[in-house]
C-alpha cells in the first residue's frame, strides 16, 4: 500500500524548521519526501491543505492500567485499552516502566509478532526494588533484590524476557520507603548493561543521582524539589545522562482541583469517563492521602520546574513522560500536558516536541522523525504547535505503521475497555489446587497480593503453604476515610485478556474461612470502582467445599451491572472491613463447575 501527503508543513525537529512538501509512504516506511509535482503514482494521494506534520508522540513513563480518580473509581483499560488510547491521542508509541511482568512483555511480543492496532510497546517489565520498598504497595509482582548477587541473577532472568529496559527505584534517605543498598544497585546496573539493556532508575534526591551517575545509568526518571547543584548539571550534560522529569504526576493533580475547567477537554472527556472526571471535582471529599498529596504539589511545584530550566539550559537531554496510572494523569491525553508543562518550564516549543519523538527515539535506538527510511508513524495537526504549543491537541489525522487510524472506530470501542479483543471461551475448570508450594497458580499465573496501602492503608497480607494448603493472613487497618482490604488477586490470563465463562455455572472451592470478612469476586472491565460481582463466605471451624452459582453474585454497593459471563479477566478473594480486624483463610482449590 502506497499513499502520498501532498501540501504538508512537515517539522524538521532537528533543524528546526517547517518544510512544505509531499511525503510518500509505502508500506509501514516514508520513503521520499519531494517538492516535485506527483505523477504516475498509482496509490492514495491525501490533500493536507498546508496541515503540520510531526512525527508521533512518545509517552515515555506509563504504566498500563488505566485511569483513576482521587476518591477510588478506576477506569480500567488494560495494556491492550491503554494503546488503542494512546493511538487516539496521537501517542504511537509509549515505555511502560513497571507491570506484570508477563504481561506486558507477552503482549508486547504479540503486538509485534501479529500487530495490534494500538500504539507500539516498549516495556520494563517488573520493577527492581527492595523488600517493603517503592514498588511493592501496587500489588503487582516487583522483583525483589537486596544484594548484589540476588541484584545480578534477576536481572540475569529478566534479561531472558528482552525486555527493552530496565527500571529500578534507587532512593536513599527516602522518608517513605527503604531503598535498595548502593552496591546492590551497582551490580544491577552493571549486569544490565552485560545485557546491551539500559537502565531507568526512580530517584528521590540529588544524592542518589549522583549514586547512579557514577555508573553511567543511562536514564532517571522523576525530580527533586531541592536545587539541582551545579556539578550535577555538569555530569549528566557530560555523560549524555537522558531526563523524564514527569511535571504531570508532581504538579497536575492540583492544577486541576485548583482548575477544574481543565476537565472539560473535549480529547480528555473522549478518552475518560464523566464519572471518573466527576469525582476530581469533590476535593473536599477527598481522604486525607490526596489532601497531603495536593498540599505536597502546591508546594513543591515551582521546584521542580526551576531544576526543568537548569536541565535545559545545561542541554541535558529531557524526555516527555507522565506516569499514567496515577492520580491527576490520562492515558495518552496527558503527554499534550506534559509537553505544554515543559514549554512552561523553559523548553522552547521545539524542544519540548523533540523530548516526545525524536530524543525517545535516541534513547530507545529508534527512528522517531521524519525522513526516508522512517517508520511512518505520524501525527497531522490542524495548527502549528510552534505558534502554540496546546495545539498537540489539534489532532486532524493519526498516521500509524503507514496507515490513517479511523480515529471515530477506536472512539467508539466503549472507553477502548478489552471488549475491543477476540473473546475465548475459557476451558480449564482448575484454577489451582495449590500443590505447586509458590503463588504460581495451576494455570501458570502467578496470584497477586493486594492491599490499601497505595491508598493510605496499613492493611498487611503473608502467605504460606503446608502441603497443598495455602494460608493466607493478615491485618486489616483501614484509613479514616475508606474501607481497608487485603487479599489475592488471579487473572485468567497474563495479558489480562477477557474470556467468556457462560459455559460453566459458577465457582467452587474448598477452604477453611478462620477469621475476618471475606468475599469471592469475579473481576470484569466493565466495572471501574471495584464494586465486582462477589458472595461472602461464611467463617467455619473446618474445610469445606462451597460452590457459589454466578447467579449468587452481587455488587455491593454501585448500581448494579448486570453480570453476563462473557468477559471475565480474574477472581479476587478479598478481605474488608472499616475496623481493624485480623484475618485468615486457608484454600485447598478453586475453579469453575
Amino acid at each position: 500500500m502506497s499513499i502520498i501527503l501532498k501540501n504538508a508543513k512537515v517539522l524538521d525537529l532537528d533543524l528546526e524548521l517547517v518544510q512544505e512538501v509531499a511525503l510518500e509512504i509505502h508500506g509501514d516506511r516514508v520513503v521520499r519526501i519531494f517538492d516535485s509535482e506527483i505523477s504516475n503514482f498509482s496509490g492514495e494521494i491525501y490533500d493536507l491543505e498546508g496541515r503540520w506534520v510531526l512525527p508521533g508522540l512518545n509517552d515515555m513513563h506509563v504504566h498500563s492500567y488505566g485511569n483513576q480518580s482521587p476518591k477510588g473509581e478506576v477506569q480500567l483499560l488494560g495494556i491492550s485499552g491503554v494503546a488503542q488510547a494512546m493511538l487516539y491521542a496521537g501517542t504511537t508509541g509509549f515505555l511502560d516502566l513497571a507491570n506484570r511482568e508477563n504481561s506486558i512483555l507477552g503482549f508486547r511480543d504479540r503486538q509485534r509478532r501479529e500487530g495490534f492496532l494500538g500504539a507500539d510497546i516498549y516495556a520494563a517489565g517488573s520493577i527492581f526494588t527492595c523488600e517493603n520498598g517503592h514498588g511493592t504497595e501496587y500489588g503487582f509482582s516487583a522483583r525483589i533484590v537486596n544484594t548484589p548477587r540476588e541484584a545480578r541473577e534477576s536481572v540475569a532472568r529478566l534479561a531472558k524476557k528482552r525486555p527493552d529496559v530496565v527500571k529500578l527505584v534507587y532512593n536513599p534517605g527516602s522518608s517513605h520507603f527503604p531503598s535498595m543498598d548502593k552496591p546492590t544497585m551497582n551490580a544491577l546496573v552493571g549486569e544490565a548493561k552485560a545485557h546491551g539493556l539500559k537502565s531507568v532508575v526512580h530517584i528521590e534526591s540529588w544524592d542518589g543521582v549522583r549514586d547512579v551517575l557514577e555508573v553511567n545509568v543511562e536514564a532517571i526518571t522523576h525530580s527533586v524539589y531541592e536545587p539541582v547543584p551545579d556539578d550535577l548539571l555538569g555530569l549528566m550534560a557530560r555523560k549524555g545522562t537522558f531526563v523524564i522529569p514527569t511535571l504531570t504526576v508532581h504538579s497536575e493533580l492540583a492544577t486541576i482541583v485548583d482548575n477544574p475547567t481543565l476537565l472539560e477537554d473535549p480529547l480528555l472527556s473522549a478518552l475518560t469517563t464523566p464519572s471518573l472526571l466527576k469525582e476530581y471535582r469533590a476535593p473536599s471529599e477527598f481522604n486525607e492521602v490526596v489532601q497531603a498529596w495536593l498540599s505536597i504539589q502546591r508546594a513543591e511545584k515551582e521546584g521542580y520546574f526551576r531544576n526543568l530550566s537548569s536541565l535545559v539550559k545545561n542541554g541535558i537531554r529531557i524526555m516527555a513522560g507522565t506516569d499514567a496510572g496515577n492520580m491527576g494523569v490520562f492515558q495518552g491525553y496527558s503527554i499534550h500536558r506534559e509537553i505544554m508543562l515543559l514549554v512552561e518550564g523553559g523548553c522552547t516549543p521545539w524542544q519540548a516536541l523533540a523530548a516526545a519523538t525524536t530524543v525517545p527515539g535516541s534513547f530507545l535506538g529508534e527512528i522517531f522523525c521524519i525522513q526516508p527510511g522512517a517508520l511512518a508513524n505520524l501525527v497531522v495537526l490542524n495548527s502549528s504547535p510552534i505558534e502554540d504549543i496546546t495545539n498537540t491537541r489539534d489532532i486532524a489525522e493519526v498516521i500509524y505503521h503507514g496507515r490513517i487510524v479511523d480515529r471515530q472506530r477506536l472512539i467508539s470501542l466503549d472507553k477502548f475497555s478489552a471488549q475491543h479483543v477476540r473473546v475465548l471461551s475459557f476451558r480449564e475448570r482448575l484454577l489451582d489446587d495449590f500443590s505447586n508450594g509458590n503463588l504460581i497458580s495451576s494455570s501458570g499465573v502467578a496470584w497477586q497480593k493486594n492491599s490499601d496501602l497505595v491508598l493510605g492503608g496499613q492493611s498487611t497480607i503473608s502467605c504460606s503453604y503446608s502441603g497443598a494448603t495455602l494460608r493466607v493472613e493478615g491485618h486489616v487497618k483501614p484509613s479514616s476515610q475508606r474501607p481497608g482490604f487485603a487479599g489475592l488477586t488471579l487473572l485468567l490470563d497474563e495479558r489480562e485478556l477477557p474470556f467468556d465463562v457462560t459455559g460453566f455455572e459458577g465457582l467452587s472451592l474448598r477452604g477453611n474461612m478462620i477469621r475476618g470478612h471475606l468475599f469471592l469476586k469475579l473481576i470484569t472491565p466493565r466495572i471501574t470502582n471495584f464494586d465486582y460481582h462477589a458472595v461472602p463466605l461464611p467463617t467455619t471451624k473446618h474445610f469445606r467445599e462451597f460452590k457459589f452459582p454466578f447467579s449468587n453474585f452481587r455488587q455491593l454497593w454501585s448500581e448494579p451491572i448486570p453480570w453476563n459471563g462473557h468477559d471475565m479477566v480474574g477472581v479476587s478473594l478479598m478481605v474488608t472491613g472499616f475496623s481493624p480486624l485480623d484475618y485468615a483463610f486457608e484454600l485447598d482449590e478453586i475453579g469453575f463447575y
